[in-house]
């Protein structure tokens, strides 16, 4: 017998199995179901170009002749376009296709040549994730058609690869199969550390200040990061000569980077984005060692940044508010690696990184610094009580007190740093703690009530709380039978963390303040998903040895399929898509507006903060009380105060120290005590200068601040004299003599 009649007897033989025999033989299935798949996959693809034509080929030129037909109101309608032919014309061809792939598989299956049919079945059940892929994929940039190509290109290409293959690339599967093994880890750190970069990462800095400065002129910046910095570069001592609100880490950092540059917020953003790209990466490499598999730690990747990146402060108001960035948060995540790197290995050495980390989030974040610190000492308290834990008493005395000592050599020396030598005085430790103890009574907080109007806030809500205490219980009940493992003990900590940061939203209950603390939740979630399919796997496993392989399939494809799954809702975010970032800059290229002559540099020698046509008149105002500031203070004797709600940035651009404690000015005063003892200080250690708007300049909320600009300037006029007004500015110089008229010498007039 030949060896072509003995393949075909084989063949034969695998077609009769494959029949819904009575005896249920477990051979290769000839049904609708597998045909089904290269049949939609070629109807998928065809589709797909189509789409990909009408979004390239949208218009055609009329004939001029044709033209003559219509009358004006006509051609004003007119618009002639190829969707009619191509709809045609792929319809036919879709039909076509799909009736000659069905064709094709059939007569394969029926000579299979000696094939194995297990083999065969998987490659056919390939054929339905990959629709299912080629459909999502243009969603990741829905503005570009290109993607549409690519989408019908790869169809096609899986449908020939799948159709010619044989038993011979199981080979190569096993060999990339190794290979994957042997340094995927690493392949997969690459590239979740490009997608980050290419996301987070901002290639058009001068227009995200620019837009930063539109929304707010910079408002929540000056408080969170640049006026401690404008301080701090010009001697003044962090705490005791300055308030900074939010921690003394950053500003001393963006002081220091300013060394080599020009202090600007093109270098404050370009600081914020660049410290959001090694977070982001820190929080994969941190699900990858937790979860153990790339794909779960994608797929908590894409769900933090989809909820917590694009759909918090970052994603809507584009790092204007930084407080509400992974820059507030900076350090939880290296945190919580720590732990688990210790719970995992029991080093006792590892105290003195643990309490170091916990000291540094303590001088980045004071407030979230002190809910590390708490959940420092929940670990400490774990450890003991877990399953197999490798500390002995000795080794948790070494432990906490490593760890104790850590914690304060890095407090203390960062607090030494940002005091400039008066770490030891009263006015420090009260100047560093004046943000937690004087201004947390409630003075912008919100009624949680008024978000819960909607049901996507509703539903997070409740999915925050539900991850939360759900694990803290399961944790809590564990931790009393001794049966936590080091994945337990972490996943406690994250819930504490985040049910500590969630205060941040019941207190100020913005609903976009609930996805910026969501980083936990998200780490949670992808651990009950990861935990949950595992679950499944095991019965699978269990009660169908062995699996079949379309299950078998499905489950290896489900992780990585919701890891895309999610990353296609994150690319469809119109926030997203709005985000001047590396990967929409490719996408779409620098938009036309940036490229013209129409905008103007705020920061003209910084090249800092486009801005649009219509902010020419505030650029020259801008500009002339800068050059106005700068020419006072060239002698470097000269003392010059401004005051004003947006004060900074004219500080900032002229390079000169703020006068007072709090910068911006006006808007930190928030209670009358600060508002006297502003005036106290005018009038017992008064400036050369002062620069100040000739009326109440207008808040965020956009009204005056009479009740605190007027009792100043009455201040003002006591010990000054008007000297010149440059475009709304005054300019006050300081009379010789002390005293003077309390009354006004010019009348006072409140704006609005």
């Amino acid at each position: 017998m030949s060896k072509r009649r003995e393949q075909k007897q084989d063949g034969q033989q695998a077609l009769e199995h494959s029949k819904p025999a009575e005896a249920g033989a477990p051979g290769l299935r000839l049904s609708e179901a597998w045909i089904a798949g290269p049949t939609l996959l070629a109807t998928i693809a065809s589709v797909e170009s189509m789409i990909w034509l009408w979004r390239t080929y949208w218009k055609r030129a009329p004939d001029p002749e044709m033209l003559k037909r219509y009358t004006s109101i006509a051609l004003q309608l007119f618009q002639l376009d190829y969707d009619r032919p191509i709809y045609l014309g792929g319809a036919l061809f879709c039909i076509l296709l799909a009736l000659t792939v069905c064709f094709l598989w059939t007569r394969r299956l029926r000579s299979s040549n000696g094939e194995s049919p297990q083999f065969v079945r998987v490659v056919l059940f390939a054929h339905f994730p990959v629709a299912a892929a080629i459909i999502l994929l243009p969603m990741l940039w829905m503005r570009s058609p290109t993607l549409n190509l690519l989408a019908a290109v790869f169809g096609f290409l899986f449908l020939v690869a799948a159709y010619v293959c044989d038993d011979r690339l199981a080979g190569l599967a096993h060999g990339l199969e190794k290979f994957t093994q042997a340094y995927g880890s690493v392949v997969a750190a690459v590239l979740a550390a490009v997608i980050v970069i290419e996301f987070v990462g901002v290639s058009r800095l001068a227009e995200l200040s620019g837009r930063t400065f539109l929304l707010d002129t910079y408002q929540h910046w000056d408080f969170y990061v640049m006026g401690p910095a404008l301080a701090y570069r010009h001697g003044m001592a962090l705490g005791t000569d300055f308030y900074t609100q939010y921690g003394v880490a950053w500003p001393i950092v963006l002081a220091w980077l300013s060394q080599g540059t020009a202090l600007s917020y093109h270098l404050a953003l370009e600081m914020a984005t660049t410290w959001g790209c090694v977070y982001y990466i820190a929080l994969y490499l941190f699900l990858r060692y937790l979860l153990g598999r790339a794909s779960w730690a994608f797929l908590g990747l894409f769900l933090t940044l989809a909820i917590q990146g694009f759909g918090g402060m970052m994603g809507s108001h584009l790092w204007a508010l930084p407080q509400g960035t992974v820059m507030r948060y900076s350090i939880d995540i290296f945190f919580f690696s720590a732990c688990l790197f210790h719970a995992r290995s029991g080093k006792a050495w590892f105290g003195p990184v643990l309490g170091g980390i916990t000291g540094l989030a303590l001088l980045f974040s004071t407030d979230i610094g002190l809910y590390i610190v708490v959940c420092l000492f929940l670990y400490l308290a774990a450890v003991p009580r877990m399953a197999a834990s490798r500390c002995s008493r000795r080794g948790m005395v070494v432990l906490t007190a490593s760890a104790l000592a850590g914690f304060l050599v890095v407090l203390l020396g960062g607090l030494a740093i940002a005091s400039r030598g008066t770490l030891l005085t009263r006015k420090f430790w009260t100047g560093w703690l004046e943000g937690v103890i004087s201004y947390g009574g409630g003075i912008s907080d919100l009624p949680i009530a008024a978000t819960m109007t909607t049901w996507g806030n509703y539903v997070l809500l409740t999915l925050l709380l539900g991850f939360y205490l759900g694990t803290l219980a399961a944790s809590f009940i564990k931790w009393l039978t001794r049966r936590m493992s080091a994945e337990d003990v972490v996943l406690a900590l994250v819930a504490a963390y985040g049910m500590a940061t969630l205060l941040l939203f019941i207190g100020r209950s913005d609903p976009v303040y609930m996805n910026n603390v969501s980083v936990p939740a998200c780490i949670l979630a992808t651990s009950v998903v990861a935990r949950l399919y595992q679950n499944v796997v095991r019965y699978v496993q269990t009660h169908d040895a062995p699996p079949q392989p379309a299950v078998d399939m499905s489950l290896r494809m489900f992780p990585a399929a919701a890891a895309f799954a999610v990353l296609t809702a994150l690319c469809a975010n119109p926030a997203f898509q709005q985000y001047p970032g590396r990967y929409q800059s490719y996408m779409l290229g620098v938009p036309p507006e940036v490229l013209t002559d129409n905008r103007n540099y705020l920061f003209e020698s910084r090249h800092d903060a486009l801005l649009p046509k219509e902010a020419d008149g505030f650029i020259t105002q801008f500009r002339a009380v800068t050059s106005l500031l700068k020419k006072l203070t060239a002698d470097g004797h000269t003392k010059v105060a401004m005051i004003d709600l947006r004060e900074t940035s004219y500080l900032v651009e002229a390079d000169i120290a703020p006068r007072y404690r709090y910068c911006p000015l006006i808007a930190s005063l928030l209670t009358k005590e600060l508002l006297n003892g502003l005036i106290q200080e005018i009038l017992a250690n008064p400036p050369d200068y002062i620069v100040c708007p000739h009326e109440s300049p207008r808040t965020l909320f956009n009204t005056t601040a009479d009740d605190i600009y007027l009792p100043v300037l009455s201040a003002i006029r006591q010990r000054y004299s008007l000297e010149q007004q440059v475009y709304g500015m005054d300019l006050w110089k300081l009379q010789p003599q002390a005293g003077g008229n309390l009354e006004p010498a010019v009348p006072v007039r409140p704006r609005g």
